[in-house]
């Protein structure tokens, strides 16, 4: 009973700590973006120029979503999509600033800057909220069976239906924007990672790939991953993550009883479903720069409907996005590598890999 309480009172110290920092960093804008506030609106055919846009979405109140129009958005034309799922304990705007170096909104290298560049639409999602606590949020993305923990707490706890969050949402963004239904994408971190994973297995006809950083498939372990057609997967984990363990088990926030699923194994499970060859081709990336990290590319072959699995292992990572946000200190959660981009490279392994004809 002492060992369960000392862990809740971590847990809750921890959810308070990201809500002190959002409102420290937050309050001063409302918006994901450049101006003072995103812009709401209700009109299925508003005329839309480039920044953020907040839409409520009917059956879910209190669950708005933000989307950064980018530059050179043309509604006749069709844009990919990427879902940027936040962590546990977070919400939607700090999903954007963790992609961001030092938490920076303006940055050149956040993901809604390289969406301006490249041209793609990115979905800033929100999860439930804990009661009495609107921007501590968290997502449904299994465990709570079988001797896994639920990683998200309050969402898996209390069962919130969150594949039919994303259905709604998925509806109402292509009713409203000009979504290229072919490339729908999701990518996360920590707890929205995991719910990546989720949707994969669940919602295989709407999203065409996913590439979740610290945090694993935590659904498959307690459920069945029965995706209706491979789906590709770039799985980026760091080996020192302190809150999702590398290799699973209880870390901070599980106890014997309750545990992460591991990321290896993860990657093993999308390489059997998608039929690729089990031998990876493997490559040590370049050092770029000395800050105790080291990116390993594992490289999954030979996969059905090229769905390609590809495994970045982050040597001296913790439970960060590299080159964004270091949002705690090292002590708390690890070094963030700056080896690589993950906005670039999550991006690239998107545009190789749209739904295959006929999938929807």
């Amino acid at each position: 009973m002492f060992r369960k309480t000392v862990i809740f009172l971590i847990i809750f110290a921890v959810l308070l700590i990201g809500a002190m920092l959002n409102n420290q960093q937050d309050r001063p804008r409302s918006s994901l973006g450049k101006g003072p506030r995103a812009n709401v609106f209700e009109s299925a055919t508003p005329n839309l120029t480039p920044g953020d846009y907040t839409r409520e979405l009917a059956d879910w109140p209190g669950r708005p979503y933000t989307v950064h129009i980018p530059a050179g958005y043309d509604p006749s034309k069709r844009f990919a999509a990427v879902l940027a799922i936040h962590g546990g304990g977070a919400n939607s705007e700090h999903a954007a600033k963790v992609t961001c170096p030092n938490g920076d909104i303006a940055s050149p290298k956040c993901l809604s800057q390289l969406a301006d560049k490249e041209g793609f639409l990115v979905i800033y999602p929100n999860g439930a909220s804990h009661p009495g606590a609107r921007d501590i949020r968290t997502w449904n993305a299994g465990g709570g069976e079988k001797g896994y923990l639920c990683v998200s707490g309050y969402a898996c706890k209390n069962k919130m239906d969150d594949i039919e969050y994303f259905r709604d949402l998925l509806d109402d963004l292509e009713k409203t924007f000009a979504v290229d239904k072919e490339r729908v994408f999701a990518t996360g971190i920590s707890n929205g990672a995991a719910m990546s994973h989720r949707l994969a297995c669940e919602l295989s006809d709407r999203i065409a790939a996913i590439a979740p950083v610290a945090g694993a498939n935590q659904f498959s372990a307690a459920s069945p991953c029965a995706p209706l057609r491979p789906v590709p997967v770039l799985q980026i984990h760091g080996t020192e993550d302190p809150s999702w363990p590398y290799l699973g088990g209880p870390g901070r926030r599980g106890t014997e009883d309750e545990v992460f699923f591991a990321a290896p194994k993860t990657v093993s499970e999308w390489v059997l479903r998608n039929g690729c060859d089990p031998t990876p081709q493997k490559e040590s990336l370049p050092d770029r720069t000395r800050d105790g990290t080291r990116v390993i590319r594992e490289s999954y072959a030979g996969c059905r409907d090229n769905a390609d699995v590809v495994f970045m292992t982050i040597n001296g990572g913790g439970h960060t996005w590299p080159q964004g946000n270091q949002y705690l200190s090292e002590v708390i959660i690890g070094k963030t590598s700056e080896d690589i981009n993950a906005n670039e490279v999550v991006w690239e392994f998107f545009k190789k890999h749209p739904m295959p004809e006929g999938a929807r």
